[in-house]
């Protein structure tokens, strides 16, 4: 009867170590479930994902190698990979290494890498690491700094030779090596696995810089050329199972924070959000690559978002479209901090102007994307023609009497440096942009000259020196999230300002 108990007994506790140890390494079947304190439930979907075929027929990128992948376990770990794993002779920067085939560490990003090597932009960087033999038997780490590029299904890696900068002549040179690394690969969640030759190795991405637990975190802004999700500019989000710390927030283009917002990680690439804004809320699904300090990048197999810039470089961009060329150098060498004031004294200008129109009832668009406050063409002008309606001047009038109100006022004194009159047509079938050219161009200056005309019955001596007008034919189209043309919202006259950033 005791060594029937004593069994019991011993089941029990390997069972509570199982348990104990299965908790801290993964998730469950869960998955990793992301939110603040107040966060809304998920919501439901109307249909699954199967990530293993997002996975199988997708077109892989760069971009997903962002992050940092490693052996789980540390140090440990890396040296009993290394006892049993198979080894090659490379010839790198003059020395004959013998290193494990595959690598133990691939980083990517130059968030991640923090090297001057990510200011060289003809190619994409990765620091790869190795466990290295020496003649004693033992092994120590290894890593090289490597150019890769991604074939298919392949992962290509050269390694550099030399690295040198010359601060004072603002010069980076480098030269390769002739080794060039070649590795089949397949993705799963955060799990990148790398092969070659019958050898095999599974690297783990969001744990801890030593790799012992679990650590998810990502602080991503939409890259250049990428689709957002439904306006989302931002993803910010943090798990870390060492201290149960958790927190997620989605931010949209014209700044509107979901703090309510909550996500289920799982292990299979399963990426399940609920971003409950203030007036709306809505589920998302996608197969995710979480890149550490690089962001991340989602993808239903159609459609794939890339979040890797950090909220400088987002903020530079998006301020370019808010400043003339002259001014383009003082917003290069401009501090985060400084940045991020007059993004916020943009967003704020934004915001005012649209609810003075909508106090007034002026029916006008203002994308906050771009800062276009776009007038439809049929309420200025009658059919293709660039002569001004009695209906249009009373419209312009209204309007010019909230810009100017708004925008001279003593809050945005001297922030406004220019007014851009631009006048647009529609791609239609046919059409050139050098035919659409002239009625544009007159339905700018049209629109510019009365509105520096004493018809407008506002004081117009400031917007005299700040208003001009150009025509932009058919290149500036409106379209739909699925990128089709609305011919009828293409056809406009908008007023977009310009910024003194200085």
């Amino acid at each position: 009867m005791k060594k029937i108990l004593s069994l019991l007994l011993v089941m029990l506790l390997a069972l509570s170590f199982g348990a104990c140890s299965n908790e801290k390494a993964g998730s469950g079947s869960d998955g990793f479930i992301v939110k603040n304190e107040d966060s809304v439930e998920l919501g439901a979907l109307e249909k699954e994902l199967d990530p293993a075929q997002v996975y199988e027929n997708l077109t892989y990128t760069p971009e997903m190698f962002f992050g940092d992948y490693k052996v789980r376990g540390g140090r440990e770990a890396e040296e009993e990979y290394a006892k049993n794993a198979e080894h090659s002779v490379s010839f790198i920067d003059g020395e004959e290494r013998e290193l494990t085939v595959l690598p133990i560490g691939f980083k990517a990003g130059k968030n991640n890498l923090t090297h001057k090597i990510s200011f060289v932009e003809e190619y994409d960087w990765a620091q790869v690491s190795f466990m290295r033999k020496l003649s004693d038997g033992d092994h120590v780490l290894d890593y090289f700094y490597c150019a890769y590029s991604v074939e298919g299904k392949k992962l290509i890696v050269k390694p550099l030779d030399e690295f040198k900068v010359d601060d004072a002549a603002n010069k980076i040179t480098y030269t390769f090596s002739d080794v060039v690394w070649e590795y089949d690969f397949a993705f799963e969640g955060r799990k990148l696995t790398l092969s070659k030759g019958g050898n095999s190795i599974e690297l783990d991405g969001c744990i801890d810089p030593y790799g012992e637990y679990d650590y998810f975190h990502t602080n991503g802004y939409l890259s250049e050329g990428s689709k957002s999700i439904d306006g989302i500019i931002n993803v910010d989000f943090l798990y870390d199972a060492e201290d149960g710390y958790k927190y997620i927030y989605f931010m949209t283009g014209d700044g509107e924070r979901a703090y309510d917002s909550i996500a289920k990680i799982q292990e299979n690439g399963l990426f399940t959000f609920t971003v409950a804004l203030e007036e709306s809320q809505k589920t998302y699904q996608y197969v995710y690559f979480f890149c550490d300090d690089d962001g991340l990048v989602l993808t239903d197999g159609e459609n794939t978002y890339y979040y890797n810039a950090d909220s400088d470089e987002y903020n530079k961009r998006e301020l370019n479209k808010y400043t003339s060329e002259e001014q383009a150098g003082a917003l290069e060498g401009m501090d985060g901090d400084k940045i991020t004031e007059v993004v916020e004294k943009k967003n704020d200008l934004l915001s005012d102007l649209a609810q003075a129109f909508e106090a007034e009832g002026i029916k006008i668009t203002v994308d906050k994307n771009n800062g276009e406050l776009a007038v439809d063409s049929s309420v200025l002008f009658g059919g293709d023609s660039a002569e001004l309606t009695a209906e249009g001047k009373t419209f312009l009038n209204k309007f010019l009497n909230v810009y100017t109100s708004v925008v001279f006022s003593e809050k945005y004194n001297g922030f406004v440096s220019k007014t851009m009159v631009e006048g647009h047509t529609a791609p239609l079938q046919g059409s050139t942009y050098e035919s659409g050219l002239p009625l544009s161009q007159e339905r700018a200056d049209n629109v510019k000259n009365y509105c520096l005309s004493e018809e407008t019955g506002v004081d117009t001596i400031m917007l005299a020196s700040t208003l001009e007008a150009v025509g932009l034919s058919n290149s500036r189209p409106i379209t739909d999230d699925d990128g089709n043309v609305d011919k009828a919202a293409s056809r406009r006259v908008s007023f977009r300002f310009i910024i003194n950033i200085q």
